[in-house]
């Protein structure tokens, strides 16, 4: 099958939203002495549209937009990175909640250490998803970095209040992991990929880094 009917299947497939939670993260204070910090809302409610709106814009850029494949760096010899620990764990207990949590920590103090990114107040979004192609697997999970710009319309929670389309030009990074191929491939650093990025309008070392990436 040619790549155009590979896309044209992909925008076809039908999404069902697990968990969703939105953030914001912001730049506090000014100069050398600035640090980020971010805000987490509250799980959304995924029985809405608007959860599954979301992944399927995003999952269209993944389809359209030039992609970078990797794997997470390799752990310390007899550690396993916290990262992948969670992510092993996300269908127990409050496991989305907590590889949430950790993810976002990440991602506050790796954009606090590279004190020269240029990044502004934004919106990270993290979901849990699967289509109707992955009958009995793990699913997927996105990581999506987006500015005041977005055209989503978030309320004091991070909830989105309404259906809208997301300006292309508000998505800093986004990150998709195939959560099934990385119970098969991980450790290792060689065979299909299961961390994929698009580059967005935001510089991703601090990105890749809170991603582990390899």
């Amino acid at each position: 099958m040619n790549n155009s009917n590979n896309q044209s299947d992909k925008q076809l497939d039908k999404f069902c939203v697990h968990n969703a939670v939105g953030a914001q993260i912001k730049r506090q204070g000014k100069g050398a002495n600035s640090y980020f910090s971010y805000s987490l809302g509250v799980e959304w409610n995924v029985s809405e549209d608007v959860a599954v709106n979301f992944v399927r814009q995003i999952e269209s850029k993944f389809v359209n937009k030039l992609k970078l494949y990797n794997f997470f760096k390799k752990p310390d010899s007899g550690k396993e990175l916290v990262l992948a620990d969670k992510l092993k764990a996300l269908e127990s207990d409050n496991g989305f909640l907590k590889l949430a949590v950790h993810i976002l920590d990440k991602l506050e103090s790796s954009a606090t250490a590279k004190s020269a990114t240029s990044l502004a107040d934004s919106y990270v979004v993290i979901t849990h998803y699967s289509t109707d192609k992955d009958v009995d697997d793990s699913g997927r999970l996105l990581v999506v970095l987006l500015d005041s710009k977005s055209g989503f319309n978030f309320n004091e929670e991070y909830e989105p209040k309404s259906r809208v389309i997301i300006n292309v030009d508000s998505l800093k990074q986004a990150a998709m992991i195939d959560v099934t191929l990385f119970e098969e491939v991980y450790p290792a650093l060689e065979g299909e990929s299961y961390l994929h990025f698009i580059q967005g309008n935001q510089s991703s070392n601090f990105f890749k880094e809170a991603l582990e990436c390899g």
